[in-house]
């Protein structure tokens, strides 16, 4: 099996962090999001994976640490050059796949049945996530056991069964031809391909998809999504932090409030943090309070009460500002 990951988009709306570094590259937990994704999809034994990658130095960021940090895997790198959508990014990887075939995108965290995952049945599997409001999300609707329409964000509730951006395809080769038929047809939407699109003009022709339920479904495409601070069902970062809390740096006259991640080097002095926060390497927190928080690497944090906040790196806040998105090198005095 090949593994291919679409990562093209700009990243929008997670900026300012984005305007220094591709969204799966944002750490978490001591962990950018990419290598969250990779070190579980490592159970499905790929032969390759593929990553789909925009021009510029974004690209070339996610190629330099995958190369570092997994150095024995087999890996191909493409450019999507033109921002035309998810159908016409997986269309560059035709040329080179020769296997069944997972996508995922990269701003996905999920847990599910690999084992059915490797050989659904039918021509392939796209995983789902029940949702109460499915006005939110692009949705499945089966009969059968298959999967008969995908419909995108439903005024009414023709299914629960949310798509969460992970699919299995037998043979790749019929996804390939109904992605062309998409494109010579020109059925773009905002200047943009849909690979439910394509996928829909597979089963239109009598192709065989099967909905598979992921247990857990977790997204990091917005700031509100990766810290929780809208609530359920998307809480990334507590998520993360129930499998890799751990307490790394020293803790000086301060009350940690599990689960938290304190990374090496980290400093914690005169403070209360906790619940739901990542203390990245080498980031100080002194006479503070911060809650469901992620604060990056080498960042201060000094005489602040913080709460919902996104901090990048090298940063450094003082004063009592209670929510803050900021990137790397900033600097905030209140």
């Amino acid at each position: 099996m090949q593994v291919l990951l679409p990562m093209g988009g700009r990243g929008t709306r997670v900026r300012p962090h984005t305007h220094v570094r591709p969204k799966p590259l944002m750490t978490i937990a001591g962990k950018p999001i990419l290598q969250h994704i990779l070190d579980d999809l490592l159970a499905l034994a790929p032969s390759e994976v593929i990553f789909i990658t925009t021009p510029g130095p974004h690209g070339e960021q996610v190629r330099q640490f995958v190369r570092a940090t997994y150095p024995e895997l087999p890996a191909r790198y493409l450019v999507q050059e033109q921002a035309l959508g998810q159908a016409h990014a997986i269309a560059l990887a035709e040329p080179f796949v020769r296997e069944p075939l997972f996508i995922m995108f990269s701003d996905t965290l999920f847990e599910a049945d690999l084992e059915t995952l490797k050989r659904p049945p039918g021509d392939g599997a796209v995983v789902t996530h029940h949702v109460d409001d499915p006005s939110r999300f692009g949705v499945v609707v089966t009969k059968d056991g298959r999967i008969v329409r995908f419909v995108e964000k439903p005024r009414e509730p023709v299914s629960h069964d949310a798509i969460i951006g992970i699919y299995v395809l037998n043979d790749p080769d019929k996804l390939f031809r109904a992605i062309h038929a998409l494109l010579t047809r020109g059925n773009a939407r905002n200047g943009e391909y849909f690979l439910a699109d394509a996928l829909q003009l597979l089963v239109d022709e009598g192709g065989h998809l099967v909905a598979v339920p992921a247990t857990v479904w977790q997204d990091t495409g917005t700031i509100e999504a990766i810290l929780g601070s809208a609530g359920p069902p998307f809480q990334a970062l507590h998520y993360l932090l129930a499998r890799h809390a751990a307490l790394h740096g020293t803790c000086e006259r301060s009350v940690i409030v599990p689960p938290v991640y304190l990374g090496p080097g980290a400093i914690v002095s005169e403070s209360v943090v906790g619940p739901y926060v990542s203390v990245e390497a080498g980031a100080a927190i002194h006479r503070s309070v911060v809650r469901q928080s992620i604060i990056g690497r080498n960042t201060q944090v000094q005489d602040a009460q913080l709460e919902h906040s996104l901090i990048g790196e090298e940063a450094r806040v003082r004063g009592r500002p209670s929510a803050l998105n900021i990137s790397d090198h900033s600097h905030v005095t209140t």
